[in-house]
């Protein structure tokens, strides 16, 4: 339901309070056999390892008709593999202690794995095993679909889903980005167990693998670990070329009427990806401008001008497009001038810039605090992992102060003055807004195609 927004507490987790100044030793080995490139954090300190592998499987690669594969496979991985049926797998998960999980996002599946060091063994056993010989039951299968389909009936009446889907068709048009990740009621129904194997087969290859580690293990034998786990595997999946996406150069607002007398607003504006040379300029600004709770949108649309409830922004960043995305939440007689608002902060940003009090606090808060989140082998593991998405050198962790103070306020306010566009703004609204037409019986959601104002 809120997949443009799925990465905010991700994101801060990895940008806003993570200190170079805490040492994280990152190692890239190769693995003996396959040559395969890995990041592992390595730490005695406490008997755990985790794991990360992923693959280019994610809702961008699946069929149009059958739109939701991937998040089914992701769901389908953990519930039984080889001799083991869904209750006897975890049955031995719990009894060892063992955390196994899988998900999918736009780009990739991704699988991790959490064990005991004492158990370590065991846990890649059944790790090969959901690797090489999941058991696709059908009754599960259509436990687990009948769920989805439940829980997309619910999420589908609700303002943000339909704001997001909106949003997604204006932004993605015709690129597979724009096709629901957990799929529709109608592609989910199409949906059989052969899709979902064939599926796995095209797309679990090591050209499409990246890999990340944790924890109780040295670099020898992760190298073996990872070998043992992947070599039964192709060396090629399936080809597929996409485009990346060109954000739209002209703004839009977009209102689909719904019986819901608060109106949610969700707006995108072009962003930059990770490994782009300005990328910490951008993300040092989007904070400024939405990041937190003392923010550019949440003093001037929620404080000063009683605007709003909440207002956010966050990079997002995907394979094939970087966006500058966020969310609001007002009364529908708001709805309007709350979308006005927006534009002139994003042009008052571009034409002002920023301050240097605002410059100097940001800074002293991206790299004073160590996040919450980011203590445990697991998440060291799942940052690696992102890093190399990101395509991040791993020398980034020891660079990443030096960038961050380096910047001037200069430099800052040249780049927004070149970057920012407010005409170029995207906003999705969903809600009843005074003199809408009534919404239909069926809380279905109706568009009226509006000017930008």
């Amino acid at each position: 339901m809120k997949r443009l927004f799925q990465f905010f507490l991700f994101i801060t987790c990895l940008f806003v309070n993570f200190p170079v100044s805490a040492k994280i030793d990152v190692k890239v080995i190769e693995t003996p056999t396959l040559k395969l490139k890995a990041w592992l954090n390595e730490d005695h300190s406490i008997p755990v390892v985790s794991l990360v592998i992923s693959f280019r499987a994610g809702g961008c690669f699946v069929p149009q008709r059958k739109a939701g594969i991937s998040s089914l496979l992701a769901a389908m991985l953990t519930e039984g593999a080889g001799d083991l049926t869904t209750q006897d797998f975890h049955e031995k998960l719990d009894d060892l202690g063992i955390e196994l999980s899988a998900h999918a996002d736009l780009d990739r599946l991704v699988l991790t794995l959490r064990t005991p060091r004492q158990h370590l063994q065991e846990a890649l056993k059944l790790f090969y095993l959901v690797l090489h010989k999941p058991r696709f039951d059908q009754d599960v299968f259509e436990r687990l679909k009948k769920q989805a389909l439940a829980s997309l009936e619910n999420q589908s009446q609700t303002p943000m889903w339909i704001a997001s889907r909106n949003l997604e068709k204006i932004l993605y048009g015709p690129h597979p980005y724009a096709l629901p990740l957990n799929g529709t009621l109608e592609s989910l129904q199409r949906i059989n167990v052969r899709d979902m194997a064939k599926f796995m087969k095209d797309h679990f290859s090591l050209d499409r693998v990246r890999l990340a580690a944790s924890g109780d293990i040295t670099a020898s034998s992760l190298g073996k670990v990872f070998d043992d786990l992947l070599s039964t595997l192709p060396l090629k999946g399936f080809r597929q070329k996409l485009s990346s996406i060109k954000f739209p150069t002209k703004g839009a607002v977009s209102h689909q009427v719904t019986p819901h007398p608060q109106a949610t607003i969700l707006f995108a504006h072009k962003g930059l990806p990770h490994s782009h040379p300005d990328f910490m300029k951008y993300y040092l600004i989007e904070h400024i401008l939405g990041g937190g709770s003392e923010s550019r949108l949440m003093t001037q649309l929620r404080d000063k001008a009683g605007l709003a409830y909440y207002a956010n922004t966050a990079p997002l960043a995907y394979r094939y497009v970087s966006l500058l995305s966020g969310n609001l939440g007002t009364k529908g007689e708001s709805a309007f001038m709350a979308i006005k608002k927006v534009k002139e902060i994003f042009a008052s940003l571009r034409d002002k810039g920023i301050t240097q009090k605002e410059l100097s606090q940001t800074k002293k808060h991206l790299v004073g605090r160590f996040p919450m989140g980011f203590t445990s082998s697991k998440q060291i593991a799942s940052v690696f992992h992102a890093y190399q998405i990101y395509r991040f050198k791993p020398d980034y962790f020891e660079e990443r102060e030096r960038i961050i103070q380096s910047m001037t306020l200069k430099e800052i306010n040249d780049f927004a003055k070149s970057f920012f566009d407010p005409a170029s703004l995207v906003f999705s609204v969903a809600g009843r807004i005074p003199g809408d037409k009534p919404a239909p019986e069926s809380d279905k959601a109706t568009q009226n195609t509006l000017p930008a104002k």
